[in-house]
C-alpha cells in the first residue's frame, strides 16, 4: 500500500497525499507522503486538514434524511413548498434534488467563477450562487436524466434552512460531527482551511503553484465546504454506507435507493442514491463519495462485505485545475480506491 501511494503520488503529481485503508478485526494501513507547505517544505501529516468539497453533500444528504426521519419533510415535497419562482418548481422533488435527477444545471456560474478568481477571500451570497443557474438553460425534464448539480445541493441548504430557522454550521456540528465523533470537521465557509492545514494548491498563471488555502468556501457552500481529516472520515464512511449513528434502518434504506449515473468505473456501472455513489469493484461494493475543489480532492468510501474502508485525501485538484500536466491527471484521486481496495482484498 504504501508503494501505492508513493507510485501514485508521483503520477498524477500531488505535492501531498493522505491515505487511510482499514479493514474491522484485521488493522489498517495509514501514510502521509508529500509536502503540506510548498513553501516551508513542512511534510504532510496524518493529523492535517483539508477541504474535502463534495463529501460535503452526504452530510447535507444527512441533514435532508434527519429531517424526513423526523417527519418534518418528504422525499416526494415539492421544492416550490420551500423556495419560490424555481422554474418546474412544482415538479422537482426533495428526492431528484437529493439523487441529482432535478434536471438543474450545476454552478456556480460563470459570473461567481469570475469574482472568485478576481479575489479567492471574496464572499457569496447562497442567492448569488443560485438564481443565476435557475436562469441557465436545463439538462433535463425533474426524474428524466441524472446529471450532476451543485445548484440542487445549494437549494437543499435553502430547505434545510427553512424547515429548522437554525444556522447550518450548528446543525452539521450537533447532528453529524458531534454524533459520528468528529472533532476536527466543521462546516464554516468564509473560515481558510483550519490549522494545521494542508495547503491546497492550483495551477499558477507563470507555471509556478498557486497557494489558495485562503480561499473563502462561501461559493460551494452546502455543495462542497466542509473541512476535515483523516481520522474524522475514516468515522464518517461507515456511517454513511450504514446509517449508523445518524440515521435509522428504514431511512437508511431510503438513501440507498439507487439510480443510473451513466458512469462506469472497472467496467462496473456507477449509481447514486441521496447523496451517495455505489461502486462494485471485483473486492466489494463500496459505498461513498468522492471530492473535488480548488486545491484538494478527496476519497471517502466503505463496503460493507469486507467491511474496509478507503479514505484518501491530497492538495491540488488532479481533474480541475492540476499544477501540472500528465496523462492520467484527470482521474484525480479516483484511481486510487480500486488499487487500495485489490490490496487490501489480497
Amino acid at each position: 500500500m504504501q508503494r501505492i501511494v508513493e507510485r501514485y503520488r508521483h503520477a498524477v503529481d500531488y505535492p501531498g497525499l493522505v491515505v487511510g485503508v482499514w479493514q474491522r478485526g484485521n488493522g489498517g494501513f495509514e501514510t502521509a507522503v508529500g509536502k503540506a507547505n510548498l513553501d516551508t517544505g513542512r511534510p504532510m501529516a496524518l493529523r492535517d486538514r483539508f477541504h474535502i468539497g463534495s463529501v460535503t453533500k452526504t452530510m447535507t444528504a444527512t441533514l435532508v434524511l434527519q429531517l424526513v426521519q423526523r417527519g418534518r419533510l418528504k422525499l416526494h415535497e415539492p421544492l416550490d413548498h420551500f423556495v419560490r419562482g424555481v422554474p418546474l418548481g412544482k415538479l422537482i422533488t426533495v428526492r431528484t434534488l437529493l439523487n441529482h435527477t432535478s434536471g438543474l444545471p450545476t454552478g456556480p456560474g460563470p459570473g461567481v467563477k469570475r469574482k472568485v478568481n478576481h479575489d479567492i477571500r471574496r464572499a457569496i451570497t447562497p442567492r448569488e450562487l443560485i438564481r443565476p443557474r435557475l436562469r441557465a438553460p436545463r439538462v433535463g425534464l425533474p426524474g428524466e436524466t441524472w446529471e450532476y448539480s451543485n445548484t440542487g445541493y445549494w437549494l437543499l441548504g435553502r430547505i434545510v434552512r427553512e424547515v429548522t430557522h437554525k444556522r447550518l454550521h450548528d446543525l452539521y456540528a450537533r447532528r453529524i460531527f458531534d454524533r459520528v465523533g468528529m472533532p476536527h470537521s466543521a462546516f464554516r465557509p468564509p473560515q481558510p482551511t483550519p490549522r494545521p492545514a494542508a495547503h491546497g494548491y492550483v495551477g499558477g498563471h507563470h507555471g509556478e503553484p498557486l497557494d489558495i488555502t485562503p480561499m473563502n468556501w462561501s461559493w460551494a457552500w452546502t455543495a462542497g465546504a466542509v473541512t476535515s481529516s483523516l481520522h474524522d472520515l475514516k468515522r464518517w464512511a461507515p456511517a454513511l454506507a450504514t446509517g449508523r449513528g445518524v440515521l435509522n434502518r428504514g431511512t437508511q434504506a431510503k438513501r440507498l435507493r439507487f439510480v443510473d449515473t451513466g458512469l462506469t468505473s472497472l467496467f462496473s456501472k456507477v449509481k447514486y442514491g441521496l447523496g451517495i455513489f455505489r461502486w462494485p469493484l471485483p473486492s466489494g461494493t463500496f459505498y461513498g463519495h468522492n471530492g473535488e475543489g480548488p486545491g484538494y480532492d478527496t476519497e471517502v468510501f466503505y463496503a460493507p462485505g469486507p467491511k474496509v474502508t478507503i479514505v484518501a485525501l491530497g492538495n491540488t485538484s488532479a481533474g480541475m485545475d492540476p499544477i501540472s500536466l500528465r496523462h492520467i491527471d484527470r482521474i484525480g484521486l479516483n484511481g486510487i480506491v480500486p488499487l487500495l481496495a485489490a490490496a487490501a482484498a489480497g
